[in-house]
């Protein structure tokens, strides 16, 4: 699963590449080209945004292939120790085709760009155009300015998720157990919206990171998953059960993820806490006893 997404993002940058590769190829054409050119527009504002454009696109690229990079490969599998079946098993495989697939795709659409750049560079009718300058001058500029602009984006993300967890789930501690707080929007009962797992009920825990909950939640857990979150939750809102057995929620990078796991119970969720690793410790030491 990693790999998948690994070799989706590596060809996504890619591409980013490649397009930025021919906007400057199509802005040193000459006027009396096949190819939208920097002589058919003397304004050089199009060729700013342009540049702006792929810019956004190479760093967004470079984003998500660090953060696939960065996932471990053991959260993304908890679908083998959910409720495997042969059906999840086909399912799993049938996705990574799928993701390879995309991939495969998305590398002859890198191919042509890359035999059209190299047909028109060996040309030889490029030159050295005023939108070429303009393009050349704030790509400069924005990879001196790079660390500063990612490092003010990084902050600028934490400030947006700190502001979205109040609307997230969240949990206390109590009784030997977790008490979650769904916020399910319609429901005015507090105590209705609330569900408490008692840690004897419980297997596995697993605090994970937004991009490795999602990766593992269309990859890793089993499809009936879906269906039975929405029947429980279903029994559970007209009263017929003391609470969802299984549920997995919407997913939000504004706070971390948690997967609770039993023999009745599979959870998988976003709680709006920046940590849970009391949460954690709670379960470990309860498994001590």
């Amino acid at each position: 699963m990693k790999s998948v997404q690994v070799l989706g993002a590596t060809v996504f940058l890619l591409l980013a590449i490649l397009l930025t590769a021919f906007v400057f190829m199509a802005a040193a054409l000459p006027p009396d080209s096949a190819l939208p050119s920097g002589g058919d527009h003397p304004g050089l504002l199009p060729w700013a945004l342009m540049t702006v454009f792929c810019l956004a696109l190479v760093e967004s690229a470079l984003h998500l292939l660090r953060a696939y990079l960065a996932l471990d490969e053991d959260n993304l599998r908890l679908g083998e120790r959910a409720r495997p079946s042969r059906g999840a098993a086909l399912y799993r495989r049938l996705a990574v085709l799928a993701g390879v697939s995309g991939a495969m795709v998305l590398m002859v659409g890198a191919a042509a760009f890359a035999g059209i750049l190299v047909a028109v560079l060996s040309s030889g009718r490029l030159r050295l155009s005023a939108p070429v300058m303009v393009m050349a001058g704030m790509t400069l500029v924005y990879g001196a300015l790079r660390p500063m602009v990612v490092r003010g984006l990084g902050r600028l993300s934490r400030v947006v998720g700190q502001a979205s967890r109040g609307a997230l789930p969240n949990y206390v501690l109590e009784n030997d157990g977790i008490r979650l707080d769904l916020k399910l929007q319609n429901l005015g009962s507090r105590e209705k919206r609330e569900v408490w797992i008692g840690f004897e009920e419980l297997e596995e825990v697993r605090v994970l990171t937004w991009r490795e909950a999602d990766t593992a939640r269309r990859y890793g857990l089993d499809p009936g998953v879906a269906g039975r979150h929405v029947s429980d939750l279903y029994r559970y809102l007209k009263g017929e059960m003391e609470r969802p057995r299984t549920y997995v929620a919407q997913l939000s990078s504004g706070g971390v993820a948690l997967f609770l796991r039993g023999p009745e119970v599979l959870y998988l969720l976003t709680v709006g806490r920046e940590d849970a690793s009391d949460l954690l410790e709670a379960f470990e030491k309860h498994r001590a006893r």
